[in-house]
């Protein structure tokens, strides 16, 4: 549930459609591997691709890949980060908090 599969095997039950799944991988580079290798299509987070979107707005094929977004299939996931209330935080720790959001400074 952590990666977002019950929401993909949601949205295939919902329209009565069973996916053959050939390969599973929860690392992003992995599945990008697959999908170079002709193994099918790769369902990944809009961030883990970013660097594809980058070489396609360059139009840069040289990954042989293409992205797609398919949110209104499958919904939205939310990730969140916690952080120990009343802990001593680090710099870098603050440099993430940044990164992560414009909300948190």
């Amino acid at each position: 549930s952590f990666t977002g599969r019950t929401k993909i095997d949601n949205a295939f039950a919902a329209r009565k459609l069973e996916p053959r799944i050939a390969l599973e991988a929860i690392d992003s580079d992995v599945i990008k591997t697959y999908v170079r290798l002709g193994l099918g299509i790769g369902i990944a987070a809009e961030m883990a691709v970013q660097d594809v979107l980058a070489d396609m707005e360059k139009n840069d094929a040289k990954g042989g890949l293409v992205v797609r977004p398919v949110g209104y299939l499958f919904g939205q996931n939310v990730a969140r980060v916690a952080f120990k209330r009343s802990a001593y935080l680090r710099n870098f720790v603050y440099t993430f908090a940044e990164l992560l959001s414009s909300r948190l400074n």
